[in-house]
């Protein structure tokens, strides 16, 4: 969401577009996230609906299709009744790394620079 002056992690999603991680998931794949990981979901939110279980159904999707997929979060401390999305990707099988991480593994930017 934050499209500030220097944001290389915006840049690439960008770059993204058209790529098979842009896509929608079926409902039916959110469905069975959902069974798995209900807790994913916070239950005291109103509004827009998360993304938690659509990132995390899309990405089983691809890894149905042996496309390499992965998350990247922040989201690793789990809060209130809420569980947080590197801990619902660990439940269903799929690698999470941080942005630093994904930036860094991906030749973007380096650690040092991020620091």
């Amino acid at each position: 969401r934050y499209a500030g002056k220097d944001n290389p992690a915006l840049l690439w999603a960008k770059a993204q577009a058209g790529t098979a991680a842009a896509r929608e998931p079926s409902w039916q794949s959110v469905k069975d996230v959902l069974s798995q990981v209900p807790d994913v979901l916070d239950p005291d939110k109103e509004g827009t609906d998360e993304a938690d279980p659509y990132l995390l159904a899309m990405v089983l999707e691809l890894r149905a299709e042996a496309i390499d997929a992965r998350i990247v979060t922040e989201e690793f401390k789990t809060s209130g009744a809420k569980m947080n999305l590197g801990s619902a990707a660990g439940a269903l099988g799929i690698a999470s790394v941080s942005i630093r991480t994904m930036l860094n593994m991906e030749g973007i930017v380096a650690f040092q620079d991020l620091a």
